[in-house]
């Protein structure tokens, strides 16, 4: 797991991919890793579960509404099927 500052102010939050998670945040490195340790939960799963990321959502006095996804995969071979 990674911690790395915000780009801009409006943007922070945590990117999740396999067996990684970068968290960009402005707040102390030492926080979000002492946070995540105290998850109760596996070590890769702590930065997407709700109770870390409720502590940081009020940590930054930020909301959310949704987690999003974006999934990726090698095409299939041939045209798409047809409805």
């Amino acid at each position: 797991m990674t911690v790395v500052p915000q780009l801009s102010e409006r943007d922070a939050g945590v990117l999740a991919f396999t067996a990684h998670a970068v968290v960009f945040t402005d707040e102390d490195p030492r926080w979000v890793h002492d946070t995540l340790a105290a998850v109760p939960c596996d070590a890769l799963a702590a930065p997407m579960n709700p109770y870390f990321l409720t502590a940081l959502l009020d940590r930054t006095g930020r909301t959310a509404e949704t987690i999003d996804a974006m999934l990726v995969g090698t095409p299939l071979p041939g045209e798409p099927r047809s409805r």
